[in-house]
């Protein structure tokens, strides 16, 4: 019995150490450009976690000659045009996006031009004509989950089925 109460008096000392150390270096490290010492740290971080996010999407503009109802909305085609298609919201539409504007940032025409041919055999398979821009964008999850609510969105490129990559 005294061993285990020993056990337990070590136990509740090192768990106040800790909790301790990590607050005494949010005192002696402010201002540091290192906020967190393992083990010890000051529990902040989610508080550095930034909220934002920038990836490309594309704005789908017409689609077999017809525009598209709702242009404006970065990343999403409207349902009802691309309904016979690949839809656009999958996770391999999302890396193909990725990919295509990866490589219209960093300017490299071979890529572009692989990526775009991806894109468009996929996602675009058997339309007449289409038009879409592939554009950088940058939101907060949290806000573009309640209301759709897009910071910025900048254009990259603009393609249509006249051209050919």
């Amino acid at each position: 019995m005294r061993t285990y109460r020993c056990l337990q008096q070590a136990l509740w000392a090192l768990l106040i150490a800790y909790v301790l150390a990590g607050a005494c270096q949010q005192l002696v490290m402010a201002g540091s450009h290192r906020d967190d010492v393992f083990p010890a740290d000051s529990w902040a971080l989610f508080a550095k976690v930034p909220g934002e996010i920038t990836d490309f999407g594309v704005r789908l503009l017409e689609l077999d000659g017809q525009a598209v109802a709702a242009p404006n909305v970065v990343g999403r085609a409207a349902k009802a045009a691309t309904a016979s298609r690949a839809p656009l919201e999958t996770a391999d539409a999302y890396d193909a996006i990725q990919k295509l504007g990866r490589a219209l940032r960093n300017g490299d025409g071979n890529s572009v031009a692989r990526a775009r041919r991806t894109f468009e055999r996929i996602y675009l398979r058997g339309a007449e004509s289409f038009r879409y821009e592939v554009v950088r964008r940058t939101y907060d999850p949290v806000e573009r989950w309640q209301d759709g609510t897009i910071r910025a969105a900048q254009t990259l490129g603009r393609f249509d089925s006249r051209t050919q990559p």
